[in-house]
């Protein structure tokens, strides 16, 4: 065998005998992850959701009827 053969035929089998990394805590921590991320974004967008549209449509709701409760009242 040529020196370059050794060569790459030893290269070859360094590549083969390398540890692969271990993939088996990898997969529960990127679903931990991914479960954490997206209850905080979901918890976070409802509270946009319910103090940012929800809450003040309702007040404003409420404010008109109470304004036509009033306006009844004063015409009585």
């Amino acid at each position: 065998m040529s020196l370059t053969v050794q060569i790459f035929c030893s290269f070859c089998t360094k590549i083969k005998k390398m540890a692969i990394a271990p993939i088996t805590g990898k997969l529960r921590k990127t679903l931990i992850t991914d479960i954490t991320i997206a209850f905080g974004l979901g918890i976070g967008g409802a509270y946009a959701y319910w103090y940012g549209s929800y809450l003040p449509s309702i007040r404003q709701r409420d404010n008109y009827y109470a304004k036509l409760a009033r306006e009844k009242q004063q015409k009585q």
